[in-house]
């Protein structure tokens, strides 16, 4: 563009310096008059003298008009340049690469409307400021076209990875060729390395009744016998408040379960175990839903050993036995304390559960587990650290559900998804929605699975006709319950961490 104004300036000066001079002359036209009857006469000077001005505008652009054509030597040699970057962007995709082309569609872009504001925004015609102004938004037009094209190749996948993938010049692998060892192959150049979508701030969850809870368990710590920590095993480590140990536990017997095991690998407990040794002494692994886990039967025992062997001070001589369950929102605490309910009393529910965060809003109730020895248990609401500590803590809780949805939205957080299936090598996510192969796209991913399911939303047209658009949020909702449930298979998204 630069350039531009260099090679262009002296023809687009000359082209205005002059006005050409017209060769029509009044004075031929009056040596023919005798051929005119006189009546006519006045019709014919008439005509002449207002096409006068025309000619010469004509003239005046035929004249400018061949000056600007041309291409100067130096923009053909800059043009042969350029486009010979084209096949290489296609076959060796690379930020260099793909920078200098986005370079070259940009500069011969603004070359070709530059020809045309020149030739027919002529200052002659409408004016010395209206071509100055659409010369400038034009300059305008293409540097920021070129600023953001030199930002999506910084941060997505590239120019040339985008067209390698839109010509499928790779080759389009068949529904039986299409393996996870082949996307594999490819993730280095299609898929994305770092996730950037979120703000930290709309990560932030800690409504009111949690804070007021907070206050009312620091309060009744006096007649706690055991802190039972409750978290989910999928992010053993993210999410986690360490002011619990702090604030609540203390000197507490204090026991981590770690819910919801079924939801991932058998051999990543070994390895969890390894990681949180120094810290905690005591990990239960449970799955809440079947009260015959071998978790959920360990955890009493275990609570009654510790409480007896623990200084009970002021309830030193007291019969009974009171725990407190702490956590995160919706790690399964009520579940499991009906769980423990249903295999010691034989007794049904006796909190409120919902797959939703926040579901126990009221605080310190007191349910009895066991009449001999006599048991109880204080449900609490979920304490969610107010401050987390990087974005992908927070959206590894909002995909495990420990922030309500929509406060941060499901195709973002099935983007996240997305990007940790493929950052990890997991494709499974392939094979379960029926794709021709993996991608990085979140909307193409959500576009297929609304095809697969027949999630369409009706839209009126301006012709007051209808069509059918892709339902991104219903087909994000069928991704995240299929990942929630285990569908797409088991994971443990800290597994980067251990």
């Amino acid at each position: 563009m630069a350039l531009s104004l260099i090679l262009r300036n002296s023809a687009k000066l000359r082209g205005l310096s002059t006005i050409p001079r017209c060769s029509f002359q009044l004075q031929k036209a009056q040596n023919f008059s005798h051929l005119v009857p006189k009546n006519n006469a006045n019709a014919v000077f008439l005509a002449a003298k207002c096409r006068l001005p025309f000619v010469k505008i004509a003239e005046q652009k035929r004249f400018m008009s061949a000056d600007h054509s041309k291409l100067w030597p130096i923009e053909k040699l800059i043009s042969l340049v350029l486009l010979g970057v084209v096949p290489a962007t296609f076959f060796c995709p690379n930020k260099i690469l793909d920078n200098i082309f986005a370079l070259a569609v940009v500069i011969h872009f603004h070359w070709g409307l530059e020809a045309c504001v020149v030739d027919y925004i002529r200052p002659i015609i409408v004016g010395p400021v209206l071509p100055k102004i659409a010369l400038g938004l034009l300059y305008v037009i293409s540097a920021s076209t070129l600023a953001g094209l030199i930002y999506y190749n910084q941060h997505e996948i590239g120019i040339g990875a985008t067209l390698r993938k839109f010509w499928c010049i790779t080759g389009c692998p068949s529904d039986n060729e299409a393996t996870p060892q082949m996307a594999q192959k490819i993730a280095k150049d299609q898929f994305r390395s770092v996730f950037k979508t979120v703000d930290k701030d709309l990560l932030q969850w800690f409504p009111g009744h949690m804070g007021k809870g907070l206050k009312q368990m620091q309060q009744k710590l006096r007649s706690v016998d055991c802190v039972i920590e409750v978290h989910d095993a999928r992010i053993p480590l993210s999410g986690r408040n360490t002011d619990f140990k702090y604030t609540i536990s203390g000197v507490k017997p204090h026991i981590l379960v770690l819910n919801k095991v079924d939801l991932i690998e058998r051999k990543m407990q070994a390895r969890i175990i390894d990681k949180l040794k120094s810290e905690h002494e005591h990990i239960l692994f449970t799955k809440c839903k079947n009260q015959s886990c071998a978790g959920v039967k360990q955890l009493f025992p275990l609570a009654q050993e510790l409480i007896r062997r623990s200084n009970r001070y002021n309830r030193q001589n007291e019969d009974d036995y009171n725990l407190m369950f702490i956590g995160v929102p919706n790690v399964g605490k009520s579940s499991l304390i009906n769980a423990l309910r249903v295999l010691h009393l034989h007794k049904g529910k006796a909190t409120a559960v919902g797959s939703n965060p926040g579901v126990t809003r009221s605080v310190l109730q007191r349910i009895k587990l066991s009449n001999s020895p006599l048991f109880y248990m204080l449900d609490t609401p979920g304490i969610l650290t107010p401050n987390i500590q990087n974005v992908e803590m927070g959206l590894k809780l909002a995909l495990c559900a420990t922030i309500q949805d929509h406060l941060v939205g499901e195709t973002i957080i099935c983007d996240y998804l997305l990007f940790w299936l493929n950052h990890h090598g997991y494709f499974n996510y392939q094979n379960y929605f029926q794709m021709d192969k993996p991608s990085d796209n979140i909307l193409e991913v959500l576009a297929h699975i609304s095809k697969s399911y027949n999630k369409f939303l009706r839209i009126r047209t301006p012709l007051n006709e209808y069509m059918l658009k892709p339902h991104f949020e219903a087909a994000a909702n069928i991704m995240l319950k299929a990942f929630r449930d285990g569908s797409l298979g088991k994971y443990m998204l800290d597994e980067s961490l251990l």
